[in-house]
């Protein structure tokens, strides 16, 4: 890889798969009454703002409602913990951090999901 000098990763569908039938938050907005533009808005405070949890979260997002959220927490939980690395993953990156190329990552997800890159034992090559 003559000239390269660091690569950049996405997590999520890169490194990382999951099992995931339908996401915790989309499920948690539409409990909260969120549409359109507002669920949008909701999203990218989600992608963007650190929350110790999804009831943080939510209280943020509608401060005039109260939901629960464990049902919507038990599923990120569940997602978390079904996440796993592609095959080839820690071989490649092996590779080339063996080869000196400077590794990376990025990615636009809430960050209960955070846990997974630790989980998976991935800060060892990033």
């Amino acid at each position: 890889m003559k000239g390269v000098q660091g690569v950049v990763f996405d997590l999520w569908n890169t490194l990382v798969f999951s099992h995931r039938e339908i996401s915790p938050y989309t499920l948690m907005f539409g409990a909260l009454g969120l549409s359109g533009r507002k669920k949008s808005a909701a999203r990218k405070l989600a992608l963007t703002q650190d929350f110790a949890s999804m009831g943080d979260l939510a209280r943020r997002l509608r401060p005039d409602i109260s939901i629960d959220v464990r049902e919507f927490e038990e599923r990120l939980e569940r997602e978390v913990a079904l996440a796993g690395c592609y095959e080839d993953v820690k071989d490649t990156l092996s590779s080339l951090q063996g080869a000196g190329i400077r590794l990376g990552l990025i990615s636009n997800i809430a960050s209960q999901y955070k846990k997974v890159f630790f989980n998976l034992g991935l800060e060892g090559w990033i």
